[in-house]
C-alpha cells in the first residue's frame, strides 16, 4: 500500500522502489502469486513512464496470472495490455487484448460483473 501511494502522489521512483522490496519479500517467502500482482501494479505505474518496461511487467504477470483462478487479475493485464498497444498506435494488438480481457470476464464467475 505504501508503493500505491506513493505512485499516486507522483513519486514515481519510491514506488517502484517500494514495489521492487515488496515483490522480492514475497519471492524469498515463495508465494507464487503475490509476484505477479506486484508486477501487474507495477506495470500499470510505468504505463505513461516507460512504456516498453510495463508491457514487459504486465506480459510476464499474465503468463503467471492465467495459470490461476484470478480471471479478474488476467483481464486486468489484458486491458493494461490493450492501453499499452493504443499508445503505440497499435490497434490489432489492442484489439485482441482486449477481446480477451473481454471473454475471461464473460466467463468469470464473478457476480458484479453480470448486467
Amino acid at each position: 500500500t505504501l508503493a500505491l501511494a506513493a505512485g499516486r502522489r507522483g513519486r514515481v521512483a519510491e514506488a517502484v522502489a517500494l514495489f521492487d522490496e515488496a515483490r522480492a519479500r514475497f519471492v524469498a517467502e515463495r508465494n507464487a502469486v503475490w509476484p505477479a500482482h506486484i508486477d501487474l501494479f507495477k506495470a500499470a505505474l510505468l504505463e505513461t513512464h516507460a512504456p516498453a518496461e510495463a508491457e514487459a511487467l504486465c506480459r510476464a504477470a499474465r503468463r503467471r496470472l492465467a495459470a490461476t483462478p484470478l480471471t479478474a487479475r488476467t483481464a486486468a493485464c489484458d486491458l493494461l495490455l490493450a492501453r499499452l498497444a493504443l499508445r503505440a498506435d497499435d490497434l490489432t494488438t489492442a484489439r485482441a487484448a482486449a477481446s480477451r480481457a473481454e471473454a475471461l470476464l464473460a466467463d468469470a464467475d464473478a457476480p458484479a460483473l453480470r448486467a
